[in-house]
C-alpha cells in the first residue's frame, strides 16, 4: 500500500480512546506511549479542536493497534492504566502458524527438533501446520503429534518433491492466522524468532509485508492475504517477485526485508 494511499484512507483518532492524557479539555499525550514511537518514525500527527472545544491528537495513515475505547477496559473491568497496558499488550501479540515441512529425506525427529526450538521462545506459534509426504504414515504421525503440547494440523502432500514457493501457496490455504511462518524439518530457528518480529510490529511500531527467507528456504514470514491477493505461484509464476512488483508500483519496497534484518540470530541451515 502506498503512503498517499495510507494517508487518504486510514486515520487513528485519539480521543476516545482509554490511553489518552488530558489535561482540562486538551490531550497532552499517550500513556502507552504511541504518538511519540510514531512521532519518531517521521510520522505526522495533527492536532485538532472539536466543536465543542475538546483538542485532540489524530494519527493520519496510520491504524493504531492499541486505541481502545472506554468501553473496552470497562466490559473487561479493567481497573487503571497498568491492567490496561498488560492487557492491550496481551491481544496485540504477533499471532503466527508455523508451517513445518517434512521432506523425503526427512523425519519426525527432524520435525521435533524445529518444533522443540519454537517452543523454546517467548512468543509461540498459534499452531503448528505440518506439510508431510506420504512416507510418514498417518497413524505414526498422530501417536506422535500427541505428545506436543501444542495446537497442531496434519497436511499430506501428494506427487514430485515441492519447494518453497509451491510450500507457501499450501500454507496460505491452510493457515487461518494473519502470518505464517516457513521451516522444514531439522531446522531450529532461534528461541527468540518469533518475538523479535513482535517487538518489530507491536513495539517498534513497524511494518512488513514479507520477511523474505534464508536461501533454503527456512523463515519466510508473509501476510496470508498479501499472498492471496497476487494469486500465490500459481501458472509457474512467482509470488514473492509478484509481491515485489505489487510493492514497488505502490511506493511501499521498504515493507520487503530480509528476515535476517529483524531477526538478526536466524542461523543458516
Amino acid at each position: 500500500m502506498s503512503a498517499k494511499y495510507e494517508q487518504e484512507q486510514v486515520e487513528t483518532i485519539c480521543s476516545e480512546c482509554v490511553f489518552v492524557d488530558w489535561e482540562d479539555e486538551k490531550q497532552v499525550g499517550c500513556q502507552m506511549r504511541v504518538l511519540e514511537r510514531y512521532r519518531d518514525q517521521g510520522a505526522k500527527i495533527k492536532e485538532i479542536t472539536d466543536v465543542n472545544g475538546r483538542t485532540y491528537n489524530t494519527l493520519p495513515g496510520r491504524v493504531c493497534v492499541y486505541c481502545r475505547p472506554q468501553k473496552w477496559a470497562t466490559d473487561k473491568q479493567l481497573l487503571d492504566f497498568d491492567q490496561c497496558a498488560v492487557a492491550v499488550r496481551k491481544e496485540v501479540t504477533f499471532r503466527c502458524d508455523a508451517v513445518v515441512v517434512i521432506g523425503l529425506d526427512e523425519t519426525l525427529d527432524d520435525a521435533l527438533r524445529t518444533v522443540e526450538a519454537l517452543k523454546r521462545g517467548r512468543v509461540k506459534p498459534n499452531r503448528i501446520i505440518f506439510l508431510t509426504y506420504p512416507h510418514i504414515r498417518p497413524s505414526d504421525f498422530f501417536h506422535w503429534a500427541n505428545t506436543l503440547e501444542i495446537p497442531w494440523q496434519f497436511e499430506v502432500i501428494m506427487g514430485k518433491k515441492k519447494g518453497h514457493l509451491q510450500y507457501i501457496d499450501l500454507a496460505t490455504q491452510k493457515s487461518k492466522t494473519t502470518y505464517f511462518a516457513l521451516f522444514y524439518a531439522g531446522y531450529e530457528p532461534p528461541d527468540n524468532f518469533l518475538y523479535c518480529i513482535d517487538s518489530f510490529l507491536n513495539d517498534q511500531l513497524q511494518r512488513f509485508l514479507v520477511l523474505k527467507g534464508l536461501d533454503d528456504g527456512n523463515g519466510f514470514v508473509l501476510q496470508r492475504n498479501t499472498v492471496k491477493l497476487v494469486r500465490g505461484s500459481i501458472d509457474d509464476t512467482n509470488a514473492i517477485e509478484k509481491i515485489e512488483k505489487v510493492a514497488e508500483k505502490q511506493e511501499c519496497q521498504y515493507l520487503i526485508k530480509p528476515v535476517e534484518e529483524i531477526v538478526p540470530t536466524m542461523p543458516s541451515r
